[in-house]
């Protein structure tokens, strides 16, 4: 099972650790039950590109040939479904 997650908001709990702490908690009892969180993440802005690593990469496991340093092509990911 998966969840498709479209967002964006790379960094949703910038300023609320108790928010952050329990989207950590939800993403591990999500694992724990063998549901995978897929991210399509979209550009904050047309010059700004998504950062996974603000908070994504916490919760959400990448495909390492997948990521580089700016952000994940969700347009090949949409056309694989």
């Amino acid at each position: 099972m998966r969840i498709f997650l479209i967002t964006n908001n790379d960094n949703p709990h910038s300023k609320d650790k108790t928010a952050y702490s329990k989207s950590l908690g939800a993403a591990r009892f999500l694992a724990e039950k063998n549901i995978e969180i897929e991210l399509f993440p979209l550009p904050p802005s047309k010059y700004k590109p998504f950062n996974v690593r603000l908070f994504f990469s916490s919760i959400v496991s990448f495909d390492l040939e997948e990521v580089n340093d700016a952000d994940i092509d969700t347009t090949n990911k949409i056309l694989d479904l």
